[in-house]
């Protein structure tokens, strides 16, 4: 039997079978032996082979005799190895569906009638111009929106349908950005799910292919969430300036963001090094947003009145954030359920049990705006419906794609079966609820409005 010197018996390698190889090749000539070896490092799972001579000395690999136990960890290397090749190839194409199916979900219906939100939306705030969002606001009015939707509608060879885009194309940005971040800070694994959350809600899918403004609070709401976090950790004066921008931008569209904005900078006080720096660009941005609703004040405080939706139930404050979750994927949920947020709870507990753990400084930040806005809304006595708040999910979505790496990573025992299933079963249900709608949403308009006018129009041009 010969035997191969190995002069760095704890690093590691990529290759262990080319160590044996060369051993093998050189079996007659101990120089060449070693200094072929030295050129190649061995795995920690290639030590089965080894045998330690004395304390501090060399080790010794056999070259020709491998133990079982050794030919079992090289088996479990190279099957490793194949696993995370597969692993590799998989997540590329994972983004690749997920990509194609965001786009052509938001983009196939694009073209269809407008439903009635949205006729009046138009009629009111968008065609008579930026003016009447101002002058005359209604709980309809998303002014940011409104002023985005007349510029655009104004453009030749732009329908009404144009408006719509201001709804798409920001949720498409808001997905992207919050995947590519959380990529680079949590890895693919977390990315993905957001991803795939964000993609197979289905009311994200209702109320981000519509022309009204959810797709740019849901926007602002990742901006904002990305740049706190940022901001917390490396306390840069540009991410600060992002934080507000995309407060200001929240709140221009949809007044209740202000409470996500006041909940996230009360996080972000806690870090002493950007207390200055935050306070000059919050106050740059109250005054901004104090601005834009200086003429519609009276207006908006009178629409706190309005009854669409329902009251938020006492518990809401605890069980807000799993409903949320849940409703964003079962159509028509009412916002005071419970069954569906206890069943729901467990992936945002994992979830945020490990972004605790993996990035602390995302915790408050994700947490503190969906906990003070269900809570105001709740003690305010306002009715809500889902959609109203549903920028709320970009931090939901982020703790639940936490939550459900983790309880979908493989591990032995009954828990580990219990949690596979668990998670496994909602992602699967989840993703055939949203193949229903999605294709019922692409083939059937909301609501036939266009149809109906069409066909009332043609009855009368037969009639004369």
């Amino acid at each position: 039997m010969h035997a191969c010197s190995v002069e760095s018996p704890a690093a590691t390698d990529t290759a262990p079978n080319r160590v044996l190889r060369r051993c093998l090749g050189h079996a007659g000539d101990p120089a060449t032996r070693r200094k072929e070896i030295s050129k190649v490092r061995l795995r920690p799972d290639f030590r089965a082979f080894v045998r330690l001579d004395r304390p501090g000395t060399l080790e010794t690999v056999s070259a020709t005799q491998p133990s079982r136990l050794g030919r079992m960890m090289l088996d479990a290397s190279v099957t490793a190895r194949a696993e995370l090749n597969v692993r590799r190839a998989a997540i590329p194409a994972a983004y690749v569906v997920l990509a194609t199916v965001l786009v052509w979900s938001r983009f196939a219906a694009i073209g269809q009638g407008l439903w009635h939100d949205e006729i009046f939306t138009l009629e009111h705030f968008v065609a008579p111009g930026p003016a009447a969002s101002f002058t005359h606001y209604g709980t309809n009015d998303h002014i940011l929106f409104s002023v985005l939707a007349w510029l655009t509608v104004q453009l030749p060879g732009f329908g009404e349908q144009a408006a719509r885009l201001w709804a798409v194309v920001p949720f498409i940005s808001a997905t992207v950005v919050g995947t590519v971040w959380l990529h680079r800070r949590a890895g693919a694994v977390v990315a993905l799910f957001f991803a795939l959350l964000s993609t197979s809600s289905t009311q994200l899918l209702m109320v981000s292919t519509e022309a009204r403004g959810y797709g740019l609070a849901f926007l602002a709401m990742a901006v904002m969430t990305i740049a706190g976090y940022e901001s917390s950790t490396q306390g840069t004066s540009g991410w600060l300036t992002v934080f507000a921008g995309a407060g200001v931008m929240g709140c221009w569209t949809l007044p209740t963001f202000v409470l996500p904005l006041f909940a996230a900078s009360a996080v972000l006080f806690g870090t002493r090094s950007i207390r200055r720096r935050l306070l000059l660009r919050l106050a740059v941005a109250l005054c901004a947003i104090g601005g834009w609703y200086a003429v519609p004040v009276s207006a908006l405080l009178a629409s706190r009145g309005q009854q669409y939706g329902v009251r938020l139930p006492w518990h809401a404050p605890l069980t807000g954030g799993a409903t949320e979750l849940a409703a964003a994927f079962i159509p028509t949920l009412s916002p005071a359920s419970l069954i569906p947020a206890l069943v729901a709870f467990p992936v945002l507990a994992v979830g945020l049990v490990r972004v605790r753990r993996v990035m602390p400084g995302l915790a408050g930040i994700t947490v503190a705006p969906v906990a003070l806005t269900v809570l105001a809304l709740t003690i305010g006595g306002f009715f809500v419906d889902e959609r109203f708040v549903s920028y709320l999910l970009v931090p939901i979505f982020v703790i639940a794609a936490f939550g459900l790496a983790v309880l979908l990573t493989p591990r032995p025992g009954l828990l580990g079966v219990v949690a596979a299933a668990y998670s496994g079963s909602l992602v699967m249900i989840s993703a055939f609820v949203f193949a229903v709608v999605s294709v019922q949403h692409v083939r059937v308009p909301h609501e036939a409005n266009r149809e109906a006018a069409n066909a009332v129009a043609a009855i009368e041009t037969k009639g004369s």
